[in-house]
């Protein structure tokens, strides 16, 4: 049981409180946000929380058990710390969070925690955005080991496939622009003709205004590349970016492709449900 400091359960039983909620978020690439709901910016243990009413939270609530607690926030963006651009980018996925109250009225009582985790799903809508804060009884109930597929578990790439992706990488130019997710390009060979050579691969914008940012790929015939999805911003003629081939997990990719079979991470050849009720071929 922890130790809550008389002065919170004071403010908490009266009926004019001075408490007040803060946030810190700790990104994953390191760096720190931190904000109250406070009207002024408060200085709290030699750290600085920012005065901001972008914040809502719902209901915060702790169980006994190991069931995941509820709760999600939902906030405005502001231009000079959280920003649509960097939800995209995937850069609050993970972070690490503190939800506490403080007394306003008396800083050196420090900070009550009520809440601890990491940020789960976030979604961006509209000007503003929903992430969902996951406890530390989250880890839980996610499943741990591999399920028996024919499809390959690991990632074009990383140490499992062991695919050298820098020699299967191109470099090309955007020389025209239809959308968000439809460009021409220039500096892209396809290698063999081959139509899908490049689909489900992750284009990694090099510069321009979706620098930083990755896309997965539909397809690309060499001169016109079109994206799974629209980009943030609308890209620019001259940007530059990386396009790696693409692999859509089969086997018959891997070996064709790559060259890359003894390393696949499957069970291609497993019999399935649908081969037992088949029964024998004549």
């Amino acid at each position: 049981m922890r130790a809550v400091d008389p002065a919170f359960t004071a403010a908490r039983q009266s009926a004019s409180s001075s408490l007040c909620k803060v946030w810190r978020i700790e990104r994953r690439d390191g760096v720190v946000l931190r904000f109250t709901e406070h009207d002024t910016d408060l200085e709290i243990g030699g750290e600085r929380y920012a005065s901001t009413a972008s914040f809502d939270a719902s209901t915060i609530k702790a169980s006994g058990d190991l069931t995941v607690d509820d709760l999600d926030v939902q906030g405005a963006f502001d231009s000079s710390t959280i920003t649509e651009r960097d939800l995209l980018a995937g850069n609050f996925s993970g972070a690490r969070f503190i939800v506490g109250e403080i007394l306003w009225d008396n800083l050196a009582a420090g900070i009550d925690p009520l809440r601890w985790g990491t940020l789960g799903h976030v979604k961006a809508t509209g000007g503003a955005f929903l992430a969902e804060l996951l406890g530390p009884t989250a880890p839980l109930q996610q499943p741990y080991g591999e399920l028996v597929q024919p499809q390959c578990r690991a990632t074009l790439g990383d140490v499992r496939c062991g695919v050298n992706l820098a020699a299967y990488t191109q470099t090309g130019t955007v020389t025209a622009v239809t959308s968000k997710r439809v460009v021409t390009a220039s500096g892209i060979t396809v290698p063999g003709a081959d139509p899908s050579y490049f689909q489900h691969g992750l284009l990694a914008w090099l510069t321009g205004p979706n620098a930083g940012l990755q896309m997965e790929v539909a397809e690309c015939d060499g001169t016109t590349l079109t994206l799974m999805l629209e980009m943030f911003s609308l890209p620019e003629v001259g940007d530059t970016f990386d396009l790696p081939a693409g692999c859509d997990q089969s086997i018959v990719i891997c070996n064709a492709r790559f060259g890359n079979q003894r390393r696949f991470r499957g069970e291609p050849y497993k019999p399935v449900s649908d081969d037992v009720i088949k029964g024998p071929v004549r």
